[in-house]
């Protein structure tokens, strides 16, 4: 596994499933400036209000998955979400997207992609991985960090140690010239 971040601003990420696991990843994305097409024959409350909210960035299709739809919506996609709760139907849509080299996160197993458990303050992000095995370890640990370092990252202090380091930045450039 090698830790990343993407940056999926203006990418097509396709989430197959409509209910629970599906609307929390979708929440992750909702934020990243990224199109997001999600297919299922039904939707949770949740992605049907993520949908009210974020209109013009959200996709619904609502129809049975089959071979067919997925080839037909696949196209372009940055990374597919396999989330259905039928095994056999995530089977044939991770197989068809590996053959178009589409990076995947299945949400039943270990794939290309795992979602972390992230904090983010402004433009630091902190992400915290089992690698798939043991979410609710990220969970916990994701808690413990932002209890011990939240108050110090948020707003104005993070502003001030960003000022502090473009300050030795500049310091150290006029030492060396």
């Amino acid at each position: 596994m090698l830790p990343v971040v993407l940056n999926i601003t203006g990418k097509k990420v396709v989430v197959f499933g409509g209910g629970n696991v599906a609307s929390r990843k979708v929440k992750k994305l909702v934020h990243t400036g990224c199109y997001i097409v999600i297919i299922s024959k039904d939707f949770s409350k949740d992605i049907l209000q993520l949908k009210m909210q974020m209109n013009d960035k959200v996709r619904l299709i609502r129809t049975k998955i089959d071979e067919n739809v997925v080839k037909e919506n696949i196209e372009d996609c940055f990374l597919a979400i396999i989330a259905t709760n039928d095994k056999g139907l995530n089977d044939m849509i991770e197989e068809i997207c590996k053959k178009k080299n589409i990076l995947i996160n299945r949400v039943d197993k270990v794939s290309d992609v795992i979602f972390t458990a992230d904090l983010r303050y402004d433009d630091i992000i902190i992400s915290i991985s089992s690698s798939g095995k043991f979410p609710g370890l990220s969970r916990y640990l994701k808690k413990i960090v932002d209890q011990t370092l939240g108050d110090m990252l948020k707003d104005e202090n993070l502003k001030l140690l960003i000022d502090v380091r473009k300050h030795i930045i500049k310091k150290v450039k006029d030492e060396w010239n």
